[in-house]
């Protein structure tokens, strides 16, 4: 004790009083600290300070600072120090590029304040001052070749335009800058990435997505451009619709007013040409002369009767009917028709010579000279016939005339006749002309007073004069009726557009779903019951007809405004959305309907639309629209059908509901690969257990396998107590979930292996898939002790691929690539999922070899390419909402829920049963991702001979058993094996069988161990 004391003694003596350790904290802080003062010093240079510097020496301004002071002020940060020292380092030596190395001595002086290896600054700080040389010389070139003050010295310093100058002198001025450009880039790569491939094709890869942005958006204009120039083409082409109309129907109605003038022109004509024929016959029969000279008393009360019954010609208004007077007729003007006019005339007859028919007064208008050329007639036949009396023509002709009047009125004319009242010397002395006159202004005046009212109903009235309408006016009136009959008839064709709602199909219930497995032998098991499920919420799922026609409004009143018109629509209600199905009219085009995507959106106010143009197999475009209420779909619903317990699928997985409520299965046989990809909670895990639990439900343990990879370590862990029945896995590995990136690379590497076997016992049997093989096994074709046996299906589960393609890269792609291009008829099925759909992640070589794919929602469009090929992806509304891609064929559906209790239900009831052990995959040295150096039994570990005992006693040489018995790792482990078997303990590897056992009990181990200590 006394030694042992006195050498900590002595040593205590011996330590120095600072240790190494905080001296190299201490340098590493003043480095930084002069690395600070050096770069303000550098950073504050001024130009100015060189005079004062050069004027003042360094060591007087050290030893009297005050003096100089108050004579020469310093701009530099530091003083009169930091301006001699910037002189120096800046325009004397690199420019400012020389802060490049003020921060290199910062990063060495981190280094050494935080003891870190320095030998890992060589190489960066060699390339850092390079580049500054570089640098300051290209800046020089710079200044040189711009012919600047001082050649941009305080930027490249005197190295650099030195540099500059000596190699434009002996390279020319473009081959310098060609050299320095190549220097330049060279250090550029070496800096920022030592990968120059994946540099360059970042860059082409910028380029290509720069030049797709371009495309895009010249693309998107040019459309907009072509919309709005067709718009444009037929607004243009409706108004000359219209003026062609408004034109006809101008001409047309010109028309029928010629037509209705030409037929009183010929009425007019008709009925002169009848008067000036009666008239001429009158006028020869009254040519004949009179010898009863007693005759011509009464031809004053004759002249007043004709001028009576002309002046009853004349248009006036027509008076209200009164009764008969008796104070006498002449106060009675009854109104007479025109056969009436014509008899008077007739029997007026007189013998006035044709060719004083056109003399006197006429009328402005031709209807007017008309009666006025009629009344001239009746009044000289009238005087006519007065004057020759005697004739007993003459008598008969007055009785017509007075038959033509009131009965009253010609027997008071008689009277007046026969009494002698109208005597001779007054007829003489009646000038016919002035009385026409006389009646010539009565019947202007009466025309004045008419003004044409009564033009239309005359049929003598003949107006050539038709006044053609303005065309402006005209056709602005028409076009603005045919406008408002165009609105009234879309406003009553939106209104007649009948909604028609399709409902949801409804499947046919199955409470046992249990599914007849097809296994080479009776194992007992139990499928777990569809009671482990939780049932729906019986909830109000009738359709709400209200929140359906406002819909409905809304998208035929927006694409009201942009003249699409809709013939009819249909609603397809869904679990999550409701597909309207529009049909348009004849000529509408898709394209117009598809571009106002975005504002349908902006008018519905929803979370996201998706549209169909065409809806394939139907003449419809579909608008699809999220619900207010959306209806939660469980698994059980999805499952719990006759179509899942029906189905001929080998690996039925449950996708969910169609909008039409049907339920959707895909097989993973067919698929044969599934790619899952969506934005963080939009349901991809809850999608990954849906496809899990449905296969537990539809497959026999003895049929199906899986091999779950979960970075995450959270979101699967529940199906690790699955590992006696569906969980297939290396010997090397006792973890039924792989959680670890390097075991998830062996275990991939082990399905490889695994498929290259199956490929083996295929070809032996000669046949091409995995259905035939066990069939033909399942006969008693294939013999077992040639190593055939029943292959179930083995399905790989890959959570979080991202995470492994960061972690491994190109070693994980490799197998997953070969995986996905020849396991399918083996039997061997991936399912893929990531949260970050990107090209780094999901390369084009994986994207190759899984067409099925489903896209949960996502956040741009060009995630939705990156899974789909196609856009779609981004306006899904999350919780399940999904698209699933078959080939080309993309369908929206609705993924049904389960909860992680429902999961560790199901679980839970299959663990409880016996099961027969994990399916043995490779072990991971021989799939060559184990240990590949085996020691010598020299060499044993500390717990050989306690692993020799596990095994002897177990007879099982697994290293699982030893990573479970010894708690050790499977790399200890699997040396432990390698180690037995170089001493003779265990047999040699067997493939996907434990290592066979040469030792048969502890009794025989204890001789060979002590046997191998006496041979030491």
């Amino acid at each position: 004790m006394a030694s042992t004391g006195s050498k900590k003694k002595s040593k205590k003596k011996g330590a120095p009083a600072i240790s190494t350790r905080r001296k190299l904290e201490v340098l590493g802080l003043v480095l930084m600290v002069f690395a600070l003062l050096l770069t303000l010093a550098f950073v504050t240079y001024q130009p100015e300070d060189d005079a004062i510097a050069r004027a003042i020496s360094l060591g007087d301004a050290i030893v009297n600072p005050a003096d100089h002071q108050a004579q020469f002020r310093v701009r530099n940060a530091l003083g009169i120090v930091g301006a001699e020292l910037a002189r120096v380092m800046v325009p004397g030596f690199l420019g400012y590029t020389v802060i490049s190395l003020t921060g290199l001595l910062l990063v060495w002086g981190f280094a050494i304040f935080r003891h870190l290896d320095p030998r890992r600054l060589i190489y960066p700080t060699g390339l850092t001052a390079v580049s500054a040389f570089v640098a300051a010389t290209l800046i020089g070139w710079f200044g040189h070749t711009l012919e600047t003050e001082n050649g941009l010295l305080t930027w490249a310093g005197a190295v650099g335009v030195g540099t500059a100058g000596w190699m434009q002198r002996i390279f020319g001025v473009t081959g310098s800058f060609i050299l320095l450009l190549l220097a330049g880039t060279v250090m550029l790569l070496l800096v920022v990435d030592h990968d120059i491939q994946r540099s360059i094709d970042r860059v082409v890869d910028f380029f290509k997505t720069f030049r797709e942005r371009i495309r895009t958006r010249y693309m998107d204009w040019a459309e907009r451009r072509a919309r709005r120039k067709a718009e444009r083409q037929s607004q243009r082409t409706e108004r000359e619709k219209e003026r062609e109309a408004a034109r006809e129907r101008r001409q047309a109605e010109i028309e029928r007013e010629r037509r209705k003038q030409e037929e009183k022109r010929r009425k007019a004509d008709a009925h002169r040409a009848r008067i000036e024929e009666e008239t001429t016959s009158e006028t020869a029969a009254a040519s004949a002369p009179t010898s009863d000279p007693s005759e011509t008393s009464p031809r004053r009360a004759r002249l007043k009767d004709a001028s009576s019954a002309s002046a009853s010609d004349v248009e006036t208004p027509e008076p209200p009917p009164s009764p008969p007077s008796e104070e006498g007729p002449a106060r009675e003007a009854p109104e007479k028709s025109l056969e009436e006019e014509d008899a008077a005339s007739v029997s007026a007859s007189s013998d006035v010579p044709q060719s004083d028919a056109g003399d006197g007064p006429t009328s402005s208008s031709p209807g007017m000279t008309i009666r006025n050329d009629l009344f001239r007639d009746r009044l000289r036949s009238a005087y006519t016939q007065t004057s020759n009396g005697p004739d007993g023509s003459t008598e008969d002709h007055s009785d017509a005339a007075d038959a033509s009047q009131d009965p009253d009125e010609a027997d008071a004319r008689d009277d007046a006749t026969g009494s002698g009242e109208i005597d001779s010397g007054e007829d003489a002395n009646v000038d016919v002309d002035e009385l026409e006159a006389d009646f010539s202004e009565a019947f202007d005046r009466v025309e004045e007073q008419l003004d044409g009212d009564d033009e239309e109903d005359d049929p003598y009235v003949v107006d050539l004069d038709v006044p053609v309408p303005d065309d402006t006016s005209d056709v602005t009136a028409a076009r603005d009726g045919d406008n408002d009959r165009a609105d009234d008839a879309e406003a009553d064709s939106v209104r007649d557009v009948e909604l028609h709602v399709q409902e949801q199909v409804e499947e046919e219930r199955a409470d046992d779903i249990e599914r007849p497995a097809d296994v080479p032998e009776e194992v007992p098991y139990s499928a777990p019951s569809i009671d482990l499920l939780d049932a729906s919420q019986e909830s109000d799922r009738s359709v709400d007809r209200d929140e359906l026609e406002e819909n409905k409004r809304i998208l035929l009143d927006k694409l009201e405004t942009y003249n699409v018109e809709i013939q009819d629509i249909k609603a397809v209600v869904g679990p999550t959305v409701t597909r309207y199905e529009l049909t348009p009219a004849p000529g509408i085009k898709v394209s117009r309907i598809k571009s106002l995507e975005d504002d349908l959106a902006m008018a519905m106010a929803a979370q996201g639309i998706r549209m169909i143009a065409p809806i394939p197999g139907k003449s419809a475009v579909g608008v699809e629209i999220p619900n207010r209420n959306r209806e939660l779909v469980r698994l059980r619903e999805v499952i719990g059908t006759a179509k899942f317990r029906d189905t001929e699928m080998e690996l039925p997985f449950p996708l969910g509901k169609s909008i039409e409520g049907e339920v959707f299965l895909a097989d993973l046989t067919k698929m044969p690969h599934l790619l899952i990809a969506g934005a963080t909670g939009s349901g991809k895990s809850v999608g990954l257990n849906t496809l899990l639990t449905g296969l537990l439900y539809a497959c026999h343990p003895s049929n199906l396998k899986f091999v779950i990879i979960d970075p995450k370590k959270i979101e699967l862990q529940q199906y690790s107590h699955l590992d006696d029945h569906f969980i297939a896995r290396p010997a090397d590995l006792s973890d039924a979930v792989v959680t670890d990136v390097d075991e998830a690379l062996g275990v991939l590497k082990s399905c490889e292996k695994e498929m290259e076997e199956r490929y083996d016992l295929l070809s032996e049997a000669s046949v091409r898939g995995i259905r035939a093989y066990n069939r033909k096994f399942k006969d008693g074709a294939l013999d077992p002790e040639d190593g055939h046996r029943h292959m179930p299906y083995i399905v790989v589960v890959v959570d979080e691929l991202a995470d492994l393609m960061m972690t491994a890269g190109k070693e994980i792609e490799g197998p997953i690539a070969r995986l996905a291009q020849m396991a399918r008829a083996v039997g061997i099925h991936l399912v893929l999922a990531t949260q970050r759909p990107s090209v780094d992640v999901i390369t084009g070589l994986i994207k190759a070899n899984f067409p099925s794919r489903i896209a949960y929602e996502v956040a741009s469009r060009v995630d939705s390419r990156t899974i789909l090929d196609q856009i779609g992806a981004e306006g899904l509304v999350g919780n399940g909402d999904l698209l699933y891609l078959s080939g080309s064929k993309l369908i929206r559906l609705q993924g049904p829920f389960v909860s992680v209790e429902e999961v560790e239900r199901i679980v839970d009831f299959i663990a409880d049963q016996p099961g027969r052990g994990a399916y043995e995959l490779p072990s991971l040295s021989d799939a060559g991702h184990g240990p590949d150096v085996t020691l010598g039994v020299e060499d044993t570990d500390d717990l050989f001979e306690e692993g020799a005992r596990v095994i002897v006693r177990r007879q099982q040489g697994s290293v699982s058993l030893l990573q479970r018995k010894l708690a050790v790792g499977y790399t200890r482990a699997a040396r432990i094996v390698d180690q037995l078997e170089e001493a003779g303990i265990v047999g040699p590897f067997n493939g996907t069988k434990a290592r066979d056992v040469l030792v048969d009990d502890e009794d025989q181990l204890d001789s060979l161990l002590s046997g191998e200590d006496d041979d030491e």
